[in-house]
């Protein structure tokens, strides 16, 4: 296949660099040079999260990695983590479990990449990650590149990146966690590590069900009308989910570490709809199968990595229409009632570190990838479509000690090429759908400076390209017209701050206060637009401007209490020539939220109070006022009890204040909730009845 020969062939030259040896010609083991990076002291969040700012993929970014190693033993998300993070905007379409969606430093959904142990999940078909398809069970760590890219991960295509790391275990270990909760919901995690030889097995599972039958007020669709409001109870809005992973590792005779991992995902869910005009039948599966191989060499500093993605997605809407004439054009988009679609997805990888002299640590990637998209939908009009796109991606980047300075320069250069091919002859509608190809040379420069004891300087500015989807381009999912005249987004992101950290501060333990400005200038901004009550389109907007201010803090104080919290400013314009958008803010995303997080730890006990709150703002392009959602601030309460070792029971209560305000129009969300969950986790030898 032309597409995927050509990526392949390139590929292979570029790896065989990167995997050459790291130690530089001429250079005696103890004159190999490093680049030191100091990473802050993690913040408490008692013994389930921790946060850290710093990560040695990224020198100069403003990165924070949350440590997730026993947050498996609550019910909290990876949505509900991700939303307390600093810059990062989760947006939901109702309860725990369901469709939720991110942006971060004010970027569109599409524009954030989202990975799990380096595999994307972000597809070419639809760059939109559901965040309710990722358990937070198996995973270990989540990685927040917030503005930029690491040169780890060769292929961008996005202002940001989200990089879930799977847990792994050198021990014989098991864990089990079974909850309760609001609306029917039930779940039981299963974690086990052992030797198998001169291997190590780890195993993950998860099972998760839900009826999320809560109660809302149902506006009927008259939003400035209150007489006619009604109670109702969620209908439709049940979902079954289970999450396999299976991860096989080995230390090689010759040195490095061989990694086998399989993953296996699986949802049944109802699509209840908008509040006001609920669907009692819609339904909604998918299976997600991963299979994946990995090398890294001893030192850590190379690896070579395949795998290969399969997604079966089917949605059934059994609508009763009318009979009558051939229908329109829209009518062909909105009369969908079922839709199967599958997309095979494989990429490999290559990544490599060196260092050359005293100051230069350099570091290079290569990324190739093949994804074909299959839609189908039978008994309707709407004929099959078979789009594929090629990838390519290479990047490089060197990190410069300046000692005399006490700082650093990052420079990186990242080239991307997308090869598209797409048939369109049966299409209902006129357009040029040529094969559209897409190249983008992207360069990145860093500053670290170390002005002082404990305080870093830190700027950073570069530019990306994220194309349009199959979805947004061609319509291949049946619910949006196509647009062969779009544009792909390009961008310059640009930021600024500092990080101030101390040991301590009279009574005070450690602190420290991370501070950044942002600002993203977009070219022709994807959107999506209503043409009709249930069809969208896909267009550009041509000129977007986000600018913001980021502001995160902890301290911890005498007698176990702890203190965290966070502030994101953005000001977001549309800066289209069109008069009617010129100067509306730019949809969903809110000028100000915060979070802050007090708690207690004492003994077996842990006590936390959290609270959230965000402005209010727009969800449709024209900031009409039937597109407004207002302010909202949300507290939360959990409590954790430890009586043994390894034993655990947790209780967290949602939205104590039973706030109703929605993240989008229509999509109610639930009143108060409770989770109750109990875990045992402990070597096997801890086992009752076992030999210590």
């Amino acid at each position: 296949m032309p597409v995927l020969k050509r990526v392949l062939l390139t590929l292979a030259a570029v790896a065989a660099w990167l995997t050459a040896p790291v130690v530089p010609a001429g250079a005696a083991d103890d004159d190999v040079p490093t680049v030191t990076v100091v990473a802050y002291p993690e913040r408490s969040r008692g013994p389930l999260v921790t946060r850290e700012r710093e990560s040695d993929a990224d020198l100069t970014g403003f990165v924070e990695v949350v440590r997730t190693d026993e947050a498996w033993r609550q019910s909290e998300s990876v949505a509900d983590l991700l939303d307390r993070s600093v810059g990062v905007q989760v947006r939901s379409l109702g309860a725990r479990g369901d469709f939720a969606t991110l942006s971060v430093r004010g970027s569109r959904a599409g524009q954030v990449r989202v990975l799990v142990d380096g595999i994307s999940l972000t597809r070419a078909d639809d760059p939109t990650v559901n965040l309710a398809t990722i358990p937070l069970s198996a995973i270990e760590r989540i990685e927040v590149y917030r503005g930029f890219t690491p040169v780890g991960f060769a292929a961008s295509g996005a202002s940001s990146v989200i990089n879930l790391v799977t847990a792994r275990s050198d021990e014989s270990r098991l864990g089990i966690a079974a909850g309760l909760g609001s609306f029917s919901t039930a779940s039981l995690a299963l974690r086990g590590a052992a030797p198998l030889g001169d291997a190590q097995v780890t195993a993950f599972a998860e099972f998760s069900s839900t009826d999320g039958d809560f109660d809302f007020v149902d506006d009927r669709g008259t939003l400035a009308n209150d007489a006619d409001d009604v109670e109702r109870k969620r209908e439709n809005n049940e979902r079954d989910a289970v999450d396999l992973l299976l991860r096989y590792e080995r230390e090689l005779a010759g040195g490095g570490r061989l990694t086998l991992r399989e993953s296996f995902f699986r949802a049944d869910e109802g699509v209840p709809g908008q509040g006001a005009f609920q669907s009692r039948r819609a339904n909604f599966e998918s299976t997600r199968n991963v299979v994946a191989a990995a090398w890294q060499s001893a030192d850590g500093l190379s690896a070579l990595e395949a795998d290969l993605l399969l997604l079966d997605e089917d949605f059934e809407d059994p609508r009763v229409f009318d009979p009558g004439p051939p229908p329109r054009v829209d009518d062909i988009f909105a009369s969908v009632e079922r839709s199967r679609s599958q997309t095979l997805a494989t990429t490999a990888r290559a990544r490599s570190a060196r260092t050359f002299g005293q100051h230069h640590f350099a570091e290079a990637s290569v990324e190739g990838g093949y994804e074909r998209f299959r839609g189908r939908f039978p008994g309707g009009e709407f004929p099959e479509s078979s789009p594929e796109r090629g990838t390519l991606a290479v990047a490089a980047g060197d990190e410069i000690a300046l000692p005399g300075l006490d700082a650093a320069v990052a420079l990186q250069l990242r080239y991307q090429g997308l090869f598209n091919r797409f048939e369109a002859d049966e299409l209902p509608f006129a357009g040029d759908f040529s094969d559209a190809d897409e190249h983008s040379v992207d360069p990145r420069v860093g500053l670290l400076w170390s002005a002082a004891e404990g305080f870093d300087v830190k700027a950073n500015a570069a530019t990306y390209l994220r194309p349009p989807s199959f979805g947004e381009l061609f319509g291949v999912r049946g619910f949006n017209r196509p647009n062969p005249d779009l544009e792909p987004e390009s961008g310059l992101v640009v930021d600024a701050g500092f990080g101030w950290r101390r040991p301590s501060l009279g009574p005070l333990g450690p602190l420290g206060v991370e501070y950044a400005f942002f600002a993203n200038e977009i070219d022709d901004v994807i959107v999506v637009v209503q043409t009709t009550n249930r069809v969208a389109k896909a267009v550009n907007v041509p000129d977007g401007r986000v600018r913001g201010h980021e502001l995160s803090f902890d301290i911890a104080a005498p007698w176990g209490f702890a203190l965290e919290g966070n502030y994101t400013h953005q000001r977001t314009r549309n800066r289209s020539t069109d008069g009617e958008l010129r100067g509306k803010e730019l949809p969903s995303l809110p000028a100000n939220e915060a979070y802050g997080r007090l708690s207690w730890n004492r003994g077996p006990w842990t006590l936390a109070y959290e609270a959230r709150y965000a402005d209010a703002h727009f969800v449709d392009t024209t900031n009409s006022p039937r597109g407004r959602i207002d302010a909202r601030v949300q507290h939360d309460l959990g409590l954790v009890y430890g009586p043994r070792a390894g034993f655990q029971v947790a209780l967290e209560v949602d939205n104590v204040g039973d706030t109703l305000v929605p993240d989008q129009i229509g999509f109610p969300v639930p009143g108060r909730a409770w989770y109750l969950t109990v875990s045992w986790s402990g070597r096997v030898d801890e086992l009752p009845g076992t030999n210590r």
